[in-house]
């Protein structure tokens, strides 16, 4: 498990942990979050205060070959003012947090 914080544009640290096998979790300090549905109520898009924004058929910015964004999961969090999602990219590799 590898773990890279990148910032929000209000400067809220985005914690990223590589899951492994193309599975990440992005979570941070959020005091609202918002989720995209399709028309079958799948989560296609969650939106942090702040951001990032990320949405299914884009690229995950934050990590190294901007691996492209195959699944959104949306989590519960026992903290207060906390969003979590776990991000399933079409890109396995283990390699992700290379310096960009």
């Amino acid at each position: 498990m590898i773990t890279k914080l990148p910032k929000s544009r209000h400067g809220d640290e985005r914690i990223i942990t590589n899951n492994g096998g193309g599975c990440y979790t992005v979570e941070g300090p959020s005091l609202f979050h918002r989720c995209i549905t399709d028309n079958d109520n799948k989560t296609i898009g969650f939106d942090f205060e702040g951001g990032p924004c990320l949405v299914v058929g884009d690229h995950l910015q934050e990590i190294a070959n901007s691996p492209i964004i195959e699944e959104l999961i949306p989590e519960c969090s026992t903290k207060k003012n906390w969003a979590k999602v776990t991000v399933i990219v079409k890109d396995h590799g283990e390699n992700h947090f290379e310096e960009r």
